[in-house]
C-alpha cells in the first residue's frame, strides 16, 4: 500500500510540473462544456481521458486529459460527434458512463481544467498513437 501511495504522490507532483503557465506564472485554465468522459487505460495507474467538445461550426474537437485535469493534446476539427466517437473507440478509448466496472476503480478528471504538456509531446494529434490517421476524414481535413 505504501508503494502505491508513493507512486501516486510522484505522479501528482509530475502532473503539477507539467502545467503550462502564462509569462506571469499563472496556470492557463480552460473551460470545457462536455462531461461525457472517455478513458483509455494505458498502464498500471495511468490512463488518458478524452472529452468531445462542440465547436462553433457544428464540428467537434477531441480534448485529451491527464488524471489531474491537464489538457495535453487536441484533435481539431474532429468531424462530427459520431466520427469522433468512432475514432475514440478505434483507438482503445471506452465511454466511461457505459462501463460500470470502470467506475469501481477510476474517477474522471474534474474542472478546473488547465493547459498542460505530455512528456512525449502531442501523442495523438501527431498521429504517432492514433490508429487510422492515414485514412480518416478527420486527418484529411487537418493536414
Amino acid at each position: 500500500m505504501r508503494i502505491v501511495q508513493s507512486t501516486l504522490s510522484r505522479l501528482h507532483q509530475f502532473a503539477i510540473a507539467l502545467r503550462r503557465r502564462t509569462p506571469l506564472g499563472e496556470v492557463l485554465k480552460v473551460r470545457l462544456r462536455s462531461r461525457d468522459h472517455w478513458v483509455k487505460v494505458v498502464d498500471m495507474l495511468q490512463q488518458n481521458w478524452a472529452l468531445v467538445e462542440p465547436l462553433n461550426n457544428g464540428q467537434v474537437e477531441i480534448v485529451f486529459l491527464t488524471d489531474h485535469s491537464g489538457i495535453f493534446d487536441r484533435i481539431s476539427p474532429a468531424g462530427t460527434q459520431e466520427e469522433a466517437f468512432a475514432a475514440l473507440r478505434r483507438n482503445g478509448f471506452e465511454r466511461f458512463a457505459e462501463d460500470p466496472r470502470l467506475k469501481e476503480f477510476l474517477a474522471p478528471p474534474e474542472a478546473p481544467y488547465f493547459e498542460a504538456t505530455h512528456p512525449n509531446g502531442p501523442i495523438y494529434s501527431s498521429g504517432r498513437y492514433w490508429r487510422g490517421a492515414e485514412e480518416s476524414t478527420i486527418w484529411g481535413r487537418r493536414r
